[in-house]
């Protein structure tokens, strides 16, 4: 709240030192400290590693899902017959779309996993000792 009151009020003096920054052409930009740079997307922050697998997590799963709606639309193995003349077909279908997502997800981190380039840094062991 401090901040914001110096960001508001007519500047008779400067900001406490505390809230100072040295600024290159010497003079201090009062809404700089009053809004915060918002913190950056939490994808960002984690490592290279992770990105990689969510990544291949989410195209993979999107197929997985897509081919759930492509089986209930083209009624493939009259599986949408099956579950809407059943009393439970809503959860049958749910299963089954989870049951794809799941299994096409885990499938395509498996092949980010395989496919991975090995990096240089690391040599061909991948950091693992040689004994």
């Amino acid at each position: 709240a401090r901040s914001v009151f110096f960001a508001l009020a007519p500047r008779s003096s400067p900001p406490p030192a505390s809230l100072s920054r040295p600024q290159a052409c010497g003079t201090l930009n009062a809404l700089e400290f009053a809004i915060p740079k918002p913190p950056p997307p939490i994808v960002k922050t984690l490592p290279e590693l992770v990105r990689f697998l969510l990544r291949h997590l989410a195209i993979a799963a999107g197929v997985g899902l897509g081919l759930a709606v492509a089986f209930y639309a083209l009624d493939i193995g009259s599986l949408r017959s099956l579950t809407a003349a059943s009393r439970d077909g809503p959860l049958a279908m749910g299963v089954f779309a989870f049951a794809m997502v799941f299994t096409f997800g885990a499938l395509g981190m498996g092949v980010g996993v395989m496919t991975h380039p090995r990096d240089a840094a690391y040599g061909q062991n991948w950091g693992r000792d040689e004994g």
